[in-house]
């Protein structure tokens, strides 16, 4: 599930002035179909991968934006628009 980003969601937004935006990318399951208008015009600065075991490279691609791993710890990765 997702409860375990709900404490992150908290931590940021507590500690930034400026409003801070979550959105699920890459998505594979049916919830994909349902992306709004927000959602098509979204670039993240930043992509937090939890279970990283899948990302075989130390890079992931979004709307041919290239992020490139910057931390990783136990299955969870920061990647880093290059």
């Amino acid at each position: 599930g997702d409860t375990w980003e709900y404490p992150l969601w908290v931590i940021i937004q507590e500690n930034h002035k400026n409003s801070v935006r979550f959105e699920h990318i890459n998505v594979k399951n049916t919830s994909k179909k349902s992306a709004n208008q927000d959602y098509q015009q979204f670039t993240p600065c930043l992509i937090l991968a939890k279970d990283t075991s899948t990302v075989k490279n130390q890079k992931i691609v979004f709307k041919d934006n290239i992020y490139l791993r910057q931390w990783s710890k136990k299955g969870t990765s920061i990647f880093v628009e290059e």
